[in-house]
């Protein structure tokens, strides 16, 4: 886990994505009967809330912004997932054996929500982003670390951050 740390992002993000969060894990894990992956329990803590490439945020369990707090976020999606068919989704990723044990932890403004599908290791948890107005479900990373070491260092993660989102001048990292 030492490729996620304050001077990681500093380095690849800049100052203002330094966060310096002190959450409380054992109040939110047990909140939501659920051991977070390391990997997320340092990006929480290790980068304020915001948006990267325009594109992809993560949900907090300190978020003040509703849309983006980890509690909102489990209700509106676990609430779309139980109105979505679940053979579309079986049959895109077979993979995956129940939709319980999917949890989301980000999104995207396109509207795709991300998810750990909760089987194994918990640091090994793979990343899976859904989109229900497309019925794609697509296995993205092979693991938390991964997923969020791509997302501080700049690296692309299909289908939501390009290369050329990667490489473009612009910001790529906002705080909100």
């Amino acid at each position: 886990m030492a490729h996620i740390n304050r001077e990681a992002v500093k380095y690849f993000l800049g100052d203002e994505a330094v966060g310096n969060s002190a959450t409380d894990w054992e109040r939110a894990e047990s909140k939501h009967s659920v051991k977070f992956p390391v990997s997320y329990k340092l990006f929480c803590d290790c980068v304020v809330p915001g948006v990267f490439a325009e594109q992809v945020f993560i949900y907090s369990p300190e978020s003040y912004r509703v849309d983006w707090s980890l509690d909102q976020a489990l209700t509106r999606e676990l609430q779309s997932l139980s109105f979505s068919n679940w053979d579309w989704i079986k049959k895109t990723l077979p993979q995956l054996e129940s939709q319980e044990l999917l949890f989301p932890f980000g999104g995207t403004n396109s509207g795709e929500g991300i998810y750990w599908y909760r089987d194994g290791a918990i640091d090994d948890w793979p990343v899976v982003v859904i989109d229900y107005r497309s019925n794609i479900a697509e296995l993205i990373s092979a693991g938390s670390e991964e997923f969020f070491v791509k997302l501080i260092s700049k690296q692309p993660i299909d289908p939501f951050i390009s290369k050329e989102m990667v490489e473009d001048e612009g910001e790529y990292f906002r705080k909100y």
